[in-house]
C-alpha cells in the first residue's frame, strides 16, 4: 500500500527538527530575550546583555546553536514566532518588574528539574513556567502517578491485555489486507520524493508496502553488478546473498566487505516475495526493512515499537474526521479501561502529595505561569499571567489541596472523548482547613483538571503517557492572576 493512499494526501514526512523543540526555543527564550529591556535576537548573540544573565556563556551558545547552518528548515530559530514572545516577554517583565539575572536550560529538558523554564537568578519567585498555546497544560506523567499498573510499559496491554491485543490486531488486519491489493511501485509517491530506486535507507516517510515479488532496489542491483565484477577476476571472494537484506554484519565485517564492494552499505537492498516493506523510525533512526506478516504480529503482541506507527497513522487518519469509523475493538478495550481503573485513580488522588505534584505545586518556591492566548487570526503577544503559590515558609499560604465534590457527581468523573485517548475530569479545591473530599455547589466552584491517557507518540509507536492539563478555574488553588 502507497502512504499517500491511506495516510493522507501526501507522505507523511518528518520534520528536520522536533516541533517541540522548536515551540520551546522560541517561547522560553524569546520571552527571556523580551523581559531584558532593549534586547533582540541579534543583540543577544552578539552578548550585548551578559549582566542579565546568570550564565551568559553557556545561554548565549544555546541559543546560538537554534541558528546553525544554511538551511532555515533545520534552525529551531522562527523570526516571526521569536519575536511575538519577545513581546510576551514585554508583557511579562511590565507586570512583575523583576529585576535579577535570568536562566535558561535549553530544549529538550522535558519535566526534569523545577517547573520553571525561564529561571531567576534572585528573588522570592523561581522563575516562570511558560505554554505556548492551547491554555494551561501542567505536566507530563505516567500512569504509575495515578496508581496504575503499567509493567508491560503501556498501561492498556498490563490492565486489559486481551481487549489490547483485539483492539490491535483488528486494525493490523485491516491494513494487511488493504495493503496486499497493490503491486510493488518503483516509488512510493509518484512524484518521486520518496524513491525505493534511491537506495535510501533513512528516507523520512512512513509507509507499508506488499512484495508479491522478490524486489532489488537500484542500489542492490549496483552491489550485485559489483559482485559479478569481483567474482569474475577472484573466485575466492565469499558473498552471501542474505547481505542484501541488510543488517547483517558488524561494522568490522561491513567495512571489509566495502573495501571489496564500494557501495556496499550494510542496508536493506532486498524485499523478498510475500513480505511487506515498512518504513519507520524517527528523528536520525529511520529504517527501511521487509517483514513477514507472522513477524509484524509476533512484534505488535509484545507491546509497542516504531514498526507499529504506521498501522497507528492510518487507523488514525480513519476516525480523524469521522469519529464513527470507531471499531467495536476500540470502544470496548476504552470501557474495559475505564470501568476497571477509575476506583484506583480516585484512591490515589485523595493524597495531598499526589495532587500536589500533579498540579505541579509541589515546590517550596512560588513561580510564575504564563501561557499565551494569541490566536494565528489574532497574533499580536497577549496572554495570562498567573502567581503559583509554593509550600515554603515565605509563600504564608497554606497549601492543602482536596479532592472536590460538584453537584454531587463526585471529584472524578469519565469522559468519553474523539480520538485514541482517555479522559477523565479531576476536581480540586486548596482548602486550609478540608480534611476530605470538599463538597461544593457547582463546577465553577472547583478547579478543574483533564487527566488524559494518550499515544502522545503516534498510536503504538511508543507507550501512552499520562497528559495532566487543561486547568480551568485555578483561582480555586489559589492561583492569583496578575
Amino acid at each position: 500500500m502507497r502512504a499517500y493512499e491511506f495516510l493522507s494526501e501526501r507522505p507523511i514526512t518528518e520534520a528536520p527538527t522536533k516541533s517541540s523543540d522548536k515551540t520551546q526555543y522560541n517561547s522560553e527564550l524569546g520571552c527571556l530575550v523580551g523581559m531584558i529591556k532593549n534586547a533582540t535576537f541579534d543583540s543577544f548573540i552578539n552578548g550585548d546583555h551578559t549582566d542579565k544573565l546568570v550564565k551568559p556563556k553557556e545561554i548565549i551558545a544555546l541559543a546560538k546553536a537554534g541558528k546553525e547552518g544554511d538551511d532555515p528548515k533545520k534552525w529551531l530559530y522562527v523570526e516571526a514566532k521569536f519575536n511575538q514572545w519577545i513581546n510576551h516577554g514585554k508583557i511579562v517583565q511590565s507586570k512583575i518588574n523583576y529585576e535579577g539575572q535570568l536562566d535558561w536550560d535549553g530544549v529538550g529538558q522535558g519535566n526534569q528539574g523545577k517547573v520553571a523554564d525561564v529561571k531567576f537568578g534572585s528573588g522570592t519567585h523561581s522563575g516562570i513556567s511558560i505554554k505556548d498555546d492551547s491554555g494551561i497544560t501542567l505536566t507530563n506523567t505516567t500512569a504509575k502517578e495515578l496508581g496504575l499498573d503499567d509493567e508491560n510499559g503501556d498501561v492498556f496491554l498490563t490492565n486489559q491485555p486481551k481487549l489490547y491485543e483485539k483492539f490491535k490486531m483488528a486494525v493490523l488486519n485491516s491494513v494487511f489486507k488493504l495493503t496486499k491489493n497493490n503491486d510493488v511501485p518503483e516509488r512510493i509517491n509518484p512524484k518521486g520524493s520518496a524513491e525505493i530506486g534511491s537506495g535510501i535507507g533513512n528516507t523520512h516517510i512512513r509507509a507499508i508496502q506488499w512484495n508479491n515479488i522478490d524486489y532489488l532496489d537500484d542500489i542492490g542491483e549496483q552491489i550485485n553488478d559489483a559482485v559479478k565484477e569481483k567474482l569474475a577476476i577472484d573466485e575466492t571472494f565469499v558473498w552471501d546473498e542474505e547481505w542484501l537484506k541488510g543488517g547483517k554484519l558488524t561494522k568490522k565485517d561491513a567495512d571489509a566487505v566495502k573495501k571489496q564492494i564500494p557501495m556496499f552499505d550494510n542496508l536493506p537492498h532486498l524485499f523478498p516475495k510475500d513480505t511487506y516493506t515498512v518504513w519507520f523510525g524517527a528523528a536520525k533512526t529511520w529504517k527501511r526493512q521487509s517483514w513477514t506478516e507472522e513477524q509484524l504480529i509476533a512484534e505488535a503482541k509484545k507491546g509497542n515499537s516504531k514498526v507499529q506507527r504506521v498501522f497507528g497513522d492510518w487507523y488514525q487518519q480513519l476516525i480523524h474526521k469521522k469519529p464513527e469509523n470507531i471499531i467495536k475493538e476500540q470502544k470496548d478495550l476504552f470501557k474495559a479501561f475505564a470501568d476497571s481503573t477509575i476506583e484506583t485513580i480516585q484512591k490515589t488522588v485523595t493524597d495531598p502529595a499526589v495532587l500536589s505534584k500533579l498540579l505541579q505545586m509541589a515546590e517550596k518556591e512560588p513561580y510564575y505561569y504564563y501561557h499565551s492566548t494569541s490566536t494565528k487570526k489574532k497574533p499580536e503577544a497577549r496572554g495570562e499571567l498567573y502567581d503559583v503559590p509554593g509550600t515554603g515558609d515565605t509563600t504564608a499560604i497554606n497549601i492543602n489541596l482536596k479532592p472536590a465534590n460538584p453537584g454531587g457527581q463526585g471529584y472524578l468523573v469519565y469522559k468519553e472523548v474523539k480520538g485514541t485517548s482517555q479522559m477523565f475530569h479531576l476536581y480540586v479545591v486548596n482548602d486550609p482547613d478540608a480534611t476530605g473530599i470538599v463538597n461544593v455547589p457547582s463546577e465553577d466552584d472547583c478547579a478543574i483538571v483533564q487527566i488524559f491517557v494518550r499515544y502522545a507518540n503516534g498510536l503504538w509507536a511508543a507507550n501512552p503517557t499520562v497528559r495532566i492539563q487543561s486547568l480551568k478555574n485555578p483561582e480555586h488553588l489559589l492561583w492569583n492572576p496578575i
